[in-house]
């Protein structure tokens, strides 16, 4: 008689094999990347990590800490789960809007309580994190690309208007020297001890920003981007 293989193992224990979880996850921020035109060896340049853990992150495998640094660097978000600033704290946040105990979703899950409060904080593993998902919030889900309200053929045309040098000498008399424009352009007239050039291989949405003045005038197809991680640095 045929014996099916397992597909995967539990999270908490290597020696129990359980059948393979749900990885919409997994499947939508693959194609997400490759949506945006990314290889697998771009994205781990982007987060500092291997080409091969990009390759194993999106079978399933790897930390959620890489998941959290690929999903931000992808402006891959999630609906579906309760509010929160960050994976982590939507997860606890779900949990307890569903008012299920760290026992309780232990119970549901198969995982241990030290496991999924592990996942709460930011650690963990990504088959651990499929699991709770599966349970908590089934029906979460990538969250759709936001509607920019002007045409793609205005895109560049948008992109491309630069703060006026005049405009500039009255930033530099208001605030003293500008250590980082974090969104340079090779045309701009922003004067910076460091700017961040897409041309050059940057990109000052993941990069991290330094210094005490920044002075940012993004593009206007990606603003809502900008304002996220103009706040968050």
């Amino acid at each position: 008689m045929a014996t099916a293989l397992p597909t995967s193992l539990h999270a908490d224990n290597p020696l129990v094999y359980e059948p393979k979880r749900d990885q919409t996850l997994i499947h939508e921020l693959r194609d997400k990347r490759r949506t945006s035109g990314w290889s697998q060896r771009t994205l781990a340049d982007r987060i500092g990590v291997e080409a091969q853990t990009i390759k194993r992150l999106e079978k399933g495998i790897g930390s959620v800490p890489t998941l959290i640094a690929a999903m931000a660097a992808l402006d891959f978000r999630l609906t579906g789960l309760a509010a929160g600033k960050s994976l982590p704290e939507q997860l606890c946040a779900q949990r307890r809007k569903r008012s299920i105990s760290l026992r309780g979703a232990a119970d549901k899950t198969g995982l241990s309580p030290t496991t999924i409060a592990a996942l709460e904080r930011g650690g963990g593993s990504v088959a651990s994190l499929l699991r709770l998902l599966a349970e908590i919030a089934p029906t979460a889900r990538r969250r759709a690309p936001e509607r920019s309200y002007w045409g793609q053929g205005d895109k560049e045309d948008r992109d491309r208007r630069f703060t006026p040098p005049d405009f500039m000498t009255s930033i530099y008399a208001a605030f003293g020297e500008i250590d980082l424009d974090p969104c340079g352009h090779l045309l701009s007239p922003v004067i910076a001890h460091r700017r961040i050039l897409l041309s050059e291989g940057g990109d000052g949405l993941v990069d991290e920003w330094s210094g005490n003045v920044a002075f940012v005038n993004p593009p206007y197809s990606q603003l809502l981007r900008w304002l996220r991680r103009a706040h968050n640095q």
